[in-house]
């Protein structure tokens, strides 16, 4: 047997600054050539100098060796404290892939929170963070014996963020525990249906077309102790999330839906695992993203305290990328023809899609070689050619080289929980929104880049992802090392401009060949990126997290009036879901001014939560100046004509005909696309059914000051014939319109209009006499008119002065009110 001799090292005499600890590694693996990179070097240095903080953020690009540092840092803090070490990763195949690197350093780690080693400060512990926040934590939520340690360090903190909120949620999932499930929702039947009664019917009866819903926090609040005791029955089912919030239920949302109620409290309850809580240091490694905001939302960072990240000077750490978003640059080119383009070149490169959901990833079903869901992702990297799927993994994913040199980003990411679904529908797409799902997209595009050396192209699909990139400017959302790598692409797109889908993608070889220019020039603008120490933090996560530790402290004045900062918002929707949330906190302390709160929060956002008292008003009717409106919402939506084409083209790319059962989504989609299309055609146009749950319609448009279009969207039907049903709620909704709009001292024309696939009525159907039918062709036909229209009036110069040109397109394509009933819509005989 042959000793260690380095184990025989006193205390003293342990090295304590990382790169002399990597020298002293008699044992490392050829493979590092006896040196750190530059970039290690220095990251490191930064780190040494200021170990002594709590906390500590590390920014290093994929690929550029964070997992040396980590190990390196741990091992450091271990020799230097004599406390035990933890390294915590997202999954089993990092801990596994950490595992290797420690072996080829010959740094001692054990993934056993029982090894001796690891008891005896000689060996570092990698987990999971499922093993970090769980009801049963050994960090601090065991009666006894909890684990004391010195350093926590977590890799890849925006996913392990992620997978703390999942370890934090009550999930009730309807067809485990039938009973319980069924329980909580009588407890809450009244007030739900009050909310919105045809989508509480459709929970009830199980309808996967049904929205989650949030139980109003009132009702929640009175009833609380009665939802606790229910699922104390069941104590066993939930022990691993249960002691992580039964005692702060009054700090936690509960939604439902057809399938699953969710508990969730507002800000991750970090403070229940103690042992991370009082650790010495903790430090938190990324990528070099732009938000930095979990750091306080979900781990309770001190942002007076922590200000500066460490990071390395230059972006030459990271490999060369072009991204390419084909159908910005024309936009007709469809999803169907991109896909089978990406199809041709995967039989010479290795193609990844990455797509948001199960039902997107059937699209790609009759190219994919393989679509990976949740099993193991192991061995995707084991092919250089062919064409896989990867559904919803932005993140922890390894593909280096040619096991992927094609990414793809199939449309936007959504949101996992209800809660976030439920918040995405009230604020549609304001800054918050858009910043979450940019970081997304560039978690994932980093999936195809693992080292500066490597190299992968991106490709960027579907109107919705190009909307919010191109329209909303989400690109400034990127990291400065993502945005250099995007302009660089953009410097393109003139020479490009309305070129073939062939010329386009013909571009790509650029990068896939390693032209040597265009790489040179890529490396020439990363070279001039200097990474920005600061902490970026946004200050509604600030307030949400200052709000919830006052809460536990049941200060609930202070906490409610944390959020008077951010009701400045000029956006409307944002600053009612603001006042929500404040009310939720001031309902703890003084219930009669919340509810007086929700009233004005529901007149600025009408998709929030009812009031208790109902609505005070119903929509004012506005006098319609249509071309007005319409260059309105044209500067609204877009920086300039192409960009408002590519608008667009996203909205009516969700106005088809699609089946409930082939994607239940759609139908969400398509009446939030009337919605749009009534804006985009100047109309006064809103969602009475979502806005007020009250048997309105799915869509309503005042076409002029005299007239509206009661619209019921039925674009997910699988019958043939039009229903009994669809009939009933189509009459229900115009006496709604009656009951509403037309009283004595004024009176609205209406038109009832039901969007189906069928013209063809069941036996036992009751149609209204002036009700009109939009089928799958007339659909087309406002499709095709509406492209037609976007492209002429996009061409006017000085629109605001052209009002009569823009009249005369009106005319031209059928888009006044009589001629669009005349042309587009079927009538009933």
């Amino acid at each position: 047997m042959v000793i260690d001799l380095s184990m025989l090292m006193t205390q003293d005499s342990k090295e304590i600054d990382p790169r002399a600890i990597f020298n002293s590694l008699l044992n490392k693996s050829k493979k590092y050539n006896g040196y750190l990179r530059d970039v290690q070097s220095e990251v490191l240095d930064k780190w040494f100098d200021q170990r002594n903080n709590k906390d500590n953020v590390i920014k290093m690009n994929t690929g550029s060796g964070k997992t040396v540092v980590a190990l390196l840092i741990l091992q450091s803090c271990m020799n230097e404290m004599n406390e035990k070490s933890v390294y915590i990763v997202p999954d089993k195949y990092l801990v596994e892939q950490v595992e290797t690197e420690a072996k080829d350093l010959g740094i001692n780690v054990t993934t056993d929170p029982n090894d001796l080693k690891f008891m005896q400060k000689k060996a570092i512990l990698i987990i999971t963070m499922h093993k970090l926040i769980n009801g049963k934590s050994i960090f601090g939520l065991r009666y006894e014996n909890n684990i004391d340690v010195g350093t926590f360090l977590i890799d890849d903190v925006h996913r392990c963020m992620e997978i703390a909120e999942d370890q934090s949620t009550l999930i009730i999932n309807r067809s485990d525990n039938k009973k319980l499930y069924s329980d909580i929702v009588l407890l809450f039947a009244d007030e739900l249906a009050r909310q919105n009664k045809m989508n509480f019917n459709k929970i009830v009866g199980n309808d996967f077309l049904a929205m989650p819903m949030l139980i109003p926090f009132w009702k929640w609040q009175d009833k609380k102790e009665a939802v606790v005791n229910l699922i104390s029955k069941y104590r066993d089912c939930y022990a691993f999330v249960l002691p992580l919030i039964e005692n702060i239920f009054e700090l936690c949302h509960c939604t439902i839906s057809n399938d699953r109620i969710e508990i969730s409290p507002k800000c991750i309850p970090i403070h229940k695992i103690k042992k991370f809580a009082t650790a010495k240091r903790r430090i938190y490694m990324s990528a070099t993203l732009s938000d930095d905001s979990v750091l306080i939302s979900n781990f309770d960072v001190e942002k007076d305290i922590l200000k500066k990240s460490i990071v390395p000077k230059k972006a030459s750490d990271i490999g060369d990328r072009m991204i390419l978003y084909p159908q910005a640059l024309n936009p007709e080119i469809s999803d169907e023809s991109l896909k089978n383009k990406l199809k041709e070149l995967s039989e010479k490169y290795r193609v990844i899609v990455i797509v948001p959901s199960n039902i997107r990833a059937n699209f790609w079903n009759d190219v994919a070689d393989h679509i990976y869901t949740g099993e193991s992702l192991n061995m995707i990297r084991d092919k250089t050619r062919g064409l896989d799927v990867v559904v919803n993994r932005y993140e922890g994913i390894d593909l280096p080289d040619d096991s992927c040199r094609i990414l793809v980003i199939d449309g936007l990411p959504t949101g996992r929980k209800q809660y976030d679904i439920i918040k995405e529908s009230c604020l549609n797409l304001n800054e918050k929104t858009i910043k979450n799902r940019i970081q997304k997209i560039e978690q994932g595009m980093g999936r195809g880049v693992r080292s500066n050396e490597d190299y992968c192209s991106i490709v960027l699909m579907r109107k919705d992802l190009i909307n919010i990139i191109y329209n909303s400017n989400g690109d400034k959302y990127f990291s400065p090392a993502t945005q250099k790598q995007f302009e660089l692409s953009l410097a393109m797109y003139d020479q490009l401009y309305n070129q073939s889908l062939d010329d386009i993608i013909e571009t790509l070889d650029l990068c896939l060949e390693q032209n040597e220019r265009w790489v040179s020039i890529g490396k020439s603008h990363l070279n001039k990126v200097d990474y920005d120490s600061k902490l970026s933090f946004s200050n509604d996560a600030i307030v949400e997290r200052k709000a919830f530790n006052c809460a536990l402290k049941h200060n609930y004045e202070e906490a409610s009036s944390s959020f008077n900062t951010l009701l400045q918002n000029d956006d409307k929707d944002t600053c009612g879901w603001i006042m929500q949330e404040k009310a939720e906190y001031l309902y703890l302390q003084d219930p009669a001014s919340a509810h007086k709160l929700m009233q004005s929060a529901h007149e600025k956002n009408t998709s929030l939560l009812i009031p208790m008292d109902g609505i005070r008003n119903i929509r004012n009717i506005k006098m319609i100046d249509r071309i007005e409106n319409i260059l309105e919402y044209k500067n609204i939506k877009s920086k300039d004509s192409n960009g408002y084409i590519i608008y667009v083209e996203s909205v009516l790319d969700d106005l088809k005909f699609i089946a409930n059962d082939v994607d239940y989504n759609a139908p969400k989609r398509f009446e939030k696309a009337i919605h749009e299309l009534g804006k985009i055609l100047g109309f006064d146009s809103c969602r009475p059914e979502k806005e007020y749950g009250d048997g309105g319609p799915d869509n309503l448009w005042f076409v002029d000051n005299n007239m509206a279009f009661v619209i019921e969207c039925k674009s997910g039907a699988i019958s043939k014939e039009i229903s009994k049903d669809d009939c009933a709620q189509l009459l229900s909704s115009s006496q709604w319109f009656t009951n509403k709009y037309c009283s004595t001292d004024r009176s609205i024309d209406y038109v009832p209009i039901l969007i189906h696939k069928s013209y063809t009525f069941a036996n036992d159907a009751s149609p209204s006499g002036n009700m009109v039918i939009i089928g799958e062709k007339e659909m087309n036909n406002i499709r095709d008119a509406i492209k037609k229209f976007t492209k002429s009036l996009t061409s006017i110069s000085n629109a605001t002065n052209n009002t009569d040109e823009i009249q005369k397109l009106l005319q031209m394509y059928y888009l006044t009110p009589k001629l669009f009933l005349d042309k587009f819509t079927h009538k009933y005989k």
